[in-house]
C-alpha cells in the first residue's frame, strides 16, 4: 500500500479512498476531487477574447482540459507541466513517480535531509557512517554527534569508554539519588 497526497483543496476526507467529502470556500466536489466552483474568480489570467476559454492562468495554476478551468498545482512540486499539472521536480524529500511528488525519505529520526540523504538527526540521535539516525544511550548528558560516544554523565554515573556506567561508589547508597554531598 502507497500513501498517496490528498487533494489540497480538500476541507476532508475519506480516509479509505481520498476522496473529499467536503472542500474549501471556493471549490466544488467533481468525481472525489475538489476543484473550482462557480466563483467570480476562475483563476484564468487570460481568456480568448472571442471563446472565453482560458489562455493563460494566475502562478499556480494550470489549465485542465477534462475539467475545462484552471486546476491547482501540486504544492509539492517544486516546478511543473503547465500543459497537464505533473510534477517536473520535487522539493527535498520527495520523489518524482511518473509525474507526481511522493515522501521518499524513510529515516523518521531524522530532522533534515536532502532528496536522498540525511544531513541532521533529531535531538538524542547521531549520523552513523552508514547514514542512518541511531539513539543515543539516555544516560549521556554530552555525546559525539559523529560516534554517538558519550562525552559527559548525568550524576550518579561515570563515563567509561564512551558509555554512561553507574558510579558503583554509590550504588549501594540510593541509585535513584541525582545529587550527593
Amino acid at each position: 500500500m502507497l500513501c498517496t497526497a490528498v487533494n489540497s483543496q480538500c476541507n476532508d476526507y475519506n480516509v479509505s479512498t481520498g476522496d473529499c467529502i467536503s472542500c474549501f470556500l471556493g471549490y466544488k466536489i467533481k468525481e472525489g476531487l475538489c476543484t473550482i466552483g462557480d466563483t467570480s474568480k476562475d483563476n484564468c489570467k487570460v481568456k480568448d477574447i472571442n471563446t472565453q476559454k482560458c489562455i493563460n492562468c494566475y502562478s499556480g495554476y494550470y489549465f485542465s482540459q477534462l475539467y475545462d478551468k484552471c486546476i491547482p498545482l501540486n504544492p509539492l512540486c517544486r516546478a511543473s507541466n503547465l500543459t497537464d499539472g505533473s510534477c517536473l521536480t520535487c522539493y527535498s524529500g520527495y520523489s518524482n513517480i511518473n509525474g507526481v511528488c511522493i515522501f521518499s525519505f524513510s529515516d523518521p529520526n531524522c530532522r533534515q535531509f536532502n532528496s536522498t540523504n540525511c544531513l541532521v538527526c533529531s535531538l538524542g540521535f547521531f549520523l552513523d557512517i552508514a547514514g542512518k539516525c541511531r539513539q543515543v544511550s539516555p544516560l549521556c548528558k554530552i555525546f559525539n554527534t559523529t560516534t554517538g560516544f558519550c562525552l559527559g554523565c548525568y550524576p550518579g554515573y561515570s563515563l567509561s569508554n564512551g558509555n554512561c556506567i553507574v558510579n558503583s561508589a554509590l550504588t549501594s547508597v540510593d541509585p535513584n539519588c541525582m545529587t550527593y554531598n
